[in-house]
C-alpha cells in the first residue's frame, strides 16, 4: 500500500510539472505517459 502512495503522489508531481509547463503541453502526450502509469498501478492492486 506504501508504494502506491508513491506512485500516486509520482503521479500527482508529475500532473504539477506539467501545469507550468503551461498551454504548450499536448494532451496526447499527457495521455501518453499517464496510460503507462495507470497500467502498472493496477497490475499492483
Amino acid at each position: 500500500m506504501n508504494l502506491l502512495k508513491c506512485v500516486i503522489k509520482k503521479l500527482i508531481d508529475n500532473f504539477k510539472a506539467l501545469e507550468v509547463s503551461g498551454p504548450e503541453t499536448d494532451p496526447k502526450k499527457i495521455r501518453k505517459d499517464l496510460i503507462p502509469a495507470i497500467l502498472e498501478i493496477l497490475s499492483w492492486v
